[in-house]
């Protein structure tokens, strides 16, 4: 017998041509009045909307068909990872641009639940994700070091949810286009409990 003791599951979701028009207007309208910077700790890191960590474009800039689409893939998400559906809340949102020569250095969001990225504009050449294995002391067995790093090469309208503890990162852009997506965080509701 064989058992998977500690899986890790990663959700990744194509919006539907239908859709797709609506949820791409709703981040053109805020990607028109959003100022990006570069994080001024990573030289040669990505550019962001927010270096603060506070704001939740979604909620700012009132995108109901992304919510929608984010809400949808969730509650397929915790259905399967938790065997039900959870509560949960989009706490922060941001856009990141990603210019020629920009990377995204391996971090995670490990303060909150689940992490997100909708893939707003890409080119398919312009860097994928790479999630890093969680087990480190896999690098160090030769049975599994194969099995490190995996990468997925998003397309617009692809959506990924993974656990905020998972270090990721995202490849050099070596393109003249310019990588966009929109970050988001998610917390899971705490039941509160009666004495």
């Amino acid at each position: 017998m064989i058992k998977y003791i500690y899986p890790t599951t990663i959700a990744q979701n194509d919006a539907d041509n239908s859709e797709l028009p609506i949820i791409q207007g709703e981040i053109d309208r805020a990607c028109k009045e959003l100022i990006f910077t570069n994080e001024p700790w990573h030289p040669g890191h990505l550019q962001v909307s927010d270096t603060n960590g506070n704001s939740n474009i979604i909620k700012e800039y009132n995108m109901p068909y992304l919510t929608r689409y984010i809400n949808t893939c969730m509650n397929e998400y915790t259905q399967h990872v938790m065997g039900h559906f959870m509560k949960f809340d989009i706490c922060q949102s941001w856009i990141t641009k990603t210019s020629e020569g920009q990377v995204a250095a391996s971090h995670n969001h490990g303060q909150f639940d689940i992490a997100g990225v909708y893939y707003y504009k890409t080119n398919m050449k312009d860097g994928a994700i790479k999630f890093s294995n969680p087990c480190s002391g896999a690098q160090a067995s030769q049975a599994w070091m194969q099995i490190h790093d995996v990468r997925i090469q998003p397309k617009v309208g692809t959506l990924i949810l993974f656990p905020a503890w998972l270090d990721h990162s995202v490849d050099l852009n070596n393109t003249k286009d310019d990588r966009m997506s929109m970050a988001f965080n998610i917390n899971i509701d705490r039941p509160i409990y009666n004495n």
